[in-house]
């Protein structure tokens, strides 16, 4: 056993070190052989064999001369990824669907989008994106049969292994259990089909390929219409065979105000903390809203103008953002202790509520157990648009499957 043991361990190495050598090349930028070889700490002469092996499969290809070193001598030989694929990735933000064609090094190719209507059937829905890809893939050269995968997120609880969309609040008429992937599947046969929601796809964005957190155990809040969590533990997305991880929203806060089987209860966290919500608070009194500069903004009231508000000093928004902070704490407070993440990193809506929030939050957080202040974990804010976000991180994703793939060593 021992011997087979030590056996295998030599090509189980070479295959990292190959592998760690072409996702160098995933950026823009050409690279000599030692350039990679200081990057990942392997040897040149194992860079150099790595690559003469890709060069043979097709994926890299010589870039030319680099240029010579502040001491002259000969010039070094470049490399580049060569291999022409694509990538559909395809999400939704609002009633707005968007489709993005990119490269292999996640460069964008094309972008298109088109009104979507949250009441279609499944069967329209898909029929729109099959017809989006096919219009993007026509414009580009080799076109459909250069087509490596599609990345497609939506709102909603999703089984990872299956692909099935369990249930949306966003296409209540779609029903229970829809297999997705499956049906994505029978249309575009042959590629890779990459289903899940868009909080876990934000959430790829902001911590994979990321050297601050690939060691690190990260939770990431996504506030959008509705809140939910992706939980990445050094590298690796937390799923769970239901996809129950990380749906956070429906987290009890206040057991007095819960009312048994009913969605959307004051007690529920993403109640507590929606738009409607706070909104609501601000006009229902209206001797105090006389008083506030949110008066002004009373016919179109948004969650933003309460935070630039309390931001400026106004009583009645700092008041109310101050609420909402503390039902983040509990919520953060809870993920705590169930995950024990390092870093906390907040999306969406709640990225831009402002310094007068975070104070709130970290003295909500004080007031918990030791082990859960704000010198636990650190609370950071993303304010990158979260459809840009989506994207990134639905074709980190497909590129990480492209470029872990057996196949190529």
């Amino acid at each position: 056993m021992e011997s087979f043991q030590r056996a295998a361990l030599p090509n189980t190495l070479k295959k990292r070190n190959y592998l760690t050598i072409l996702n160098a090349f995933r950026g823009t930028e050409p690279l000599s052989a030692n350039d990679v070889s200081a990057s990942t700490g392997i040897s040149r002469a194992t860079v150099m064999k790595a690559v003469n092996h890709f060069m043979e499969k097709g994926l890299l290809e010589s870039a030319g001369k680099g240029p010579s070193t502040e001491i002259g001598g000969k010039k070094p030989e470049l490399f580049q990824f060569g291999m022409q694929r694509y990538l559909l990735c395809i999400g939704m933000q609002g009633e707005e669907m968007t489709a993005c064609l990119y490269d292999l090094r996640s460069f964008m190719i094309a972008q298109k989008k088109v009104r979507f209507h949250m009441d279609c059937s499944v069967q329209d829905f898909l029929n729109t994106v099959q017809q989006i890809a096919e219009e993007m893939l026509q414009e580009v050269p080799g076109g459909r049969e250069l087509l490596y995968g599609m990345s497609l997120f939506v709102g909603g609880v999703f089984q990872e292994a299956t692909g099935v969309l369990q249930y949306s609040v966003l296409t209540p008429g779609w029903g229970y259990n829809v297999p997705l992937r499956d049906l994505l599947a029978e249309r575009f046969p042959g590629i890779e089909i990459m289903i899940d929601n868009v909080a876990r796809m934000s959430a790829c964005a902001a911590v994979l390929d990321n050297r601050d957190y690939e060691k690190r155990r990260v939770a990431v809040v996504y506030t959008d219409v509705g809140v939910s969590a992706c939980y990445i533990d050094k590298g690796h997305v937390q799923h769970g065979p239901n996809g129950m991880i990380g749906e956070i929203g429906p987290m009890i806060l206040s057991i007095s105000e819960t009312q048994p089987y009913t969605w959307g209860q004051p007690a529920f966290f993403s109640t507590l903390i929606s738009e409607e919500k706070l909104c609501a608070q601000v006009l229902e009194n209206s001797e105090k809203l006389e008083k506030s500069s949110l008066k002004f903004w009373k016919n179109e009231l948004t969650l933003r103008h309460i935070f630039e508000e309390s931001e400026k000093g106004d009583i009645l928004a700092q008041n109310i953002v101050k609420q909402a902070a503390w039902a983040f704490s509990a919520a953060l407070h809870n993920i705590v202790l169930n995950f024990d993440p390092e870093v906390i990193i907040i999306q969406g809506n709640y990225a831009f509520a402002g310094t007068w929030f975070d104070g709130c939050l970290h003295e909500g957080l004080a007031c918990f157990p030791r082990n859960t202040d704000e010198v636990s974990f650190l609370v950071q804010y993303d304010k990158r648009p979260l459809i840009s976000l989506q994207m990134m991180g639905a074709t980190k994703l497909l590129t990480r499957k492209f470029f872990s793939s057996s196949e190529w060593i």
